[in-house]
């Protein structure tokens, strides 16, 4: 054998050992995303990651990689010696390496080609399943480098030595080391390196920022989203640059400083073994949530022993119909900690207004709670002895909507009560009360009920935790539409669209809103050119409501607003298009 075929030899058995040394490294990667998807539901046992699942699990994968490793490490050690023997000894040490080579690459070979359908599957499994894939084929690879040699190293003994070592001589090529050769694969892997590494430190604060991460049994974190699409970008993007800018700097080392391959090399690797999560997670889950984390889950804790004492003591009115519970504790959250009861009574014949508002007064009182508002928007004022806000809540509960044709529920403006609870954990609390009237196609017609909740308002002020007030142009578009709906279903046998009956409509419409009736076609009153005080200038569809495309019976309230593209598909009732018409 020739130095330059003993050196060729050298080279593909360290680049070898490289690729194993990857290859275990995606393996210990895959090790900590299994670890990582696993501590989501609160398991953080080393037995069950390195399991793993079936075929593709990080143990298995492991032990495969050590048991090739003393192979590989043999391989290139025999190569290295060859230079030190005699030329029949290089030939005896060379046909051991190549039986060796032969069998086991023919083994892998196959088993790569085997592999080629299931490679997708393999990757679909994340880390895990590329490193079963990933030393198949690099194995593979290897071993048709390596029968490449082989043939060379054929084709060279049927040469003559003189004309063999003046080939080699003649082929030899003179290669001479450039101080900036290599410096973009190095400086490429090094950016992608530092975006894993930035990456990795910001799902690690951003998961001990929120409570409900270290909740056991909890199956969502923090950035689920983002964490799911750096994990695509890094499988798919930055592992593949990597990958690439590793092999380019393989092909063209021999022209790097001393030190720069093996720089480019640790640096491909480490990118191949950091995984979006895979070290964030059981690092922040040991560390625990951060200060402020920490005193959002002792509020979730305070919220869900303050409404488990309220769950146990009487309730006014003789509320206790409708049950619904729900609490952040335990539940993964994020940054919500309150906790929610709803309760009331329905199908009363009498409403007994001022009586139930009296005695929800007077539970609150009872409470150590001290103000109360009317309605969405109402003032915060003190509760005092109850008196006053009695009447101001009898007086909000009979300002429920009285409609024309009321098909469903009719449901008054809230009534709220809050302050600080005089029991336990002092949270802050507040009640909401709303009367409802049924409707005509509702269970019971024409009875009565009461919507009553309770609710923690850590972090919130009372006004925060309705639904909060809607803008003026929407409560005249909303309005608007009501308008509209009652009067058709008070008239039903009228042209829905006649122009004469639009205008009657409009006449009777409470808010300043310069409105024009526009016929999409002659006789055909179906849209309003209006501009609200919300300064939204809009074309507002009227055609008749689609019950059959809606699928349920016009409710005669309730509308929302929708917008389309253009005026050339502008239909439905309550659909716009934004500039007019």
């Amino acid at each position: 054998m020739t130095n330059n075929q003993i050196e060729k030899q050298i080279k593909l058995y360290k680049l070898a050992l490289i690729l194993l040394a990857s290859a275990t490294g995606i393996t210990i990667a895959g090790f900590f995303q299994v670890l990582a998807m696993q501590s989501s539901n609160g398991d953080l046992s080393f037995s069950h990651a390195l399991a793993g699942n079936g075929l593709f699990s990080p143990l298995a994968t492991l032990i495969a990689d050590l048991i090739a490793a003393p192979g590989m490490i043999w391989l290139y050690r025999s190569s290295k010696k060859l230079a030190t023997l005699s030329p029949e000894g290089a030939r005896t040490k060379y046909r051991a390496i190549w039986a060796f080579q032969q069998i086991v690459g023919t083994i892998v070979t196959a088993g790569a080609v085997v592999m080629i359908p299931g490679s997708l599957m393999a990757i679909q499994m994340l880390l895990p399943g590329f490193a079963v894939v990933f030393p198949i084929f690099a194995g593979a690879y290897i071993h048709l480098r390596a029968r490449a040699l082989n043939r060379e190293y054929r084709l060279a003994e049927n040469t003559p030595p003189a004309v063999q070592a003046e080939l080699e001589v003649d082929n030899k090529p003179e290669i001479t080391t450039d101080p900036k050769s290599g410096m973009v694969p190095l400086v490429i892997t090094g950016l992608l390196l530092a975006i894993n590494v930035v990456g990795e430190i910001s799902f690690y604060n951003d998961f001990r920022s929120d409570p409900g991460f270290s909740t056991l049994g909890s199956s969502m974190y923090p950035s689920s989203m983002m964490l799911g699409l750096a994990q695509f970008l890094d499988i798919f993007v930055i592992d593949l640059i990597a990958l690439v800018f590793m092999i380019i700097a393989i092909k063209a080392r021999a022209r790097y400083p001393k030190g720069r391959m093996r720089l480019i090399a640790i640096f491909t690797i480490a990118n191949l073994a950091i995984f979006p999560g895979a070290f964030a997670t059981p690092l922040a889950l040991s560390a625990g949530p951060n200060a402020a984390a920490s005193q959002l889950v002792s509020q979730q804790k305070d919220s869900y022993e303050t409404m488990n004492y309220l769950q146990n003591q009487p309730l006014p009115a003789g509320f206790g119909m409708i049950d619904e519970f729900s609490s952040c504790l335990d539940a993964g959250c994020g940054q919500e900690v309150n906790s929610f009861w709803r309760t009331g009574v329905y199908k009363l014949e009498d409403p007994a207004i001022l009586e139930t508002c009296e005695a929800v007064i007077s539970y609150g009182l009872n409470l150590g709670l001290d103000n109360y508002s009317a309605g969405e928007n109402g003032e915060t004022l003190p509760l005092g002895d109850g008196v006053e806000a009695a009447s101001v809540c009898a007086k909000t509960m009979d300002e429920y909507p009285r409609l024309k044709v009321q098909q469903y529920e009719a449901i008054s403006p809230r009534f709220t009560i809050s302050g600080t609870a005089n029991f336990g954990a002092r949270s802050p609390l507040q009640l909401e009360l709303m009367l409802m009237k049924a409707g005509k196609l509702s269970e019971v017609p024409n009875t009565w009920g009461y919507d009553f909740s309770i609710a923690t308002t850590y972090n919130s002020s009372p006004a925060d935790a309705g639904n909060g007030g809607l803008s003026q142009g929407t409560v005249e578009i909303n309005a608007l539409l009501e308008a509209f709906g009652q009067a058709r279903l008070a008239e039903p046998d009228r042209n829905p669209t006649d122009p004469k009956f639009v205008k009657e409509i409009l006449a009777g419409y409470e808010y300043p809103v310069d409105i024009t009736v526009v016929e999409s076609s002659p006789g055909v009153a179906n849209r309003l050119d209006l501009t609200n005080s919300d300064r939204a200038h809009m074309c507002l569809s009227i055609d008749a409501r689609d019950e059959e495309y809606m699928g349920s019976p016009d409710p005669g309230t309730g509308y929302g607003l929708g917008y389309m593209n253009d005026l050339e598909v502008l239909k439905g009732f309550g659909n716009a298009v934004e500039g007019g018409c």
